[in-house]
């Protein structure tokens, strides 16, 4: 009988993997993933506030940890493995869960893909974003005065590409979307100040967008 893939693990090692080496993320909301691997991410403490993780060993019997530590749409993979993030076992896990989104897409965002203030960025009307002359893979970041989180956008070379995630000085969500070469697909969501889905006060809000 043919070994599964992967196998899950309790999610109470999660404390083994809060200093692993992370690989890189995976650009997409952590339902949809969990969807596509058959397992679900599991609610556990991360100092005042909780995130979700799937802690898997796979056939190789490596083991990797996903995990939602700065939003619930951007999943990080944390490698227990010797090897790189292009090891076959961990690509075939990103391959299952990115496999169907949108083509040309680039789902899966190495950690050597960096995050930079939007300030330090530049923009070219035709080829996009730009950080230190070389078109960006990555994320800019804008924050307010005080620090506060603004905007997140995702680029892979200069183009926006994934999400895009915007906040209320409170902390609080205002706003999410994803992008595939620089165009709208999928579901655009916003939000009152108060957490609930907005749409003439609608808790129900969900306009579709693009193909």
């Amino acid at each position: 009988m043919e070994t599964a893939p992967h196998r899950p693990l309790s999610q109470s090692r999660w404390a083994e993997y809060r200093d692993a080496q992370v690989v890189g993320r995976i650009r997409m909301r952590y339902v949809d993933a969990q969807g596509r691997i058959k397992y679900v991410l599991r609610s556990v403490q991360e100092g005042n506030r909780k995130i979700r993780v799937l802690i898997l060993r796979l056939r190789s019997g490596d083991e990797v940890a996903l995990a939602t530590p700065w939003a619930d749409e951007v999943t990080a993979v944390w490698w227990d493995g010797v090897s790189s993030s292009t090891t076959p076992p961990l690509q075939n896990l990103v391959d299952q869960i990115v496999h169907r989104l949108p083509p040309g897409g680039h789902n899966f965002l190495p950690e050597r893909a960096m995050r930079v203030n939007i300030d330090d960025t530049h923009f070219d009307d035709v080829l996009g974003c730009f950080y230190k002359g070389n078109p960006l893979t990555g994320e800019t970041v804008e924050t307010d005065a005080d620090g506060n989180f603004i905007e997140l956008t995702t680029f892979w070379n200069g183009i926006e590409e994934g999400p895009q995630l915007a906040g209320y000085s409170d902390g609080s969500r205002k706003y999410e979307s994803i992008l595939s070469n620089g165009h709208l697909v999928g579901v655009a969501r916003k939000w009152y100040r108060n957490d609930q889905l907005q749409e003439d006060g609608s808790l129900a809000t969900e306009q579709q967008v693009g193909a």
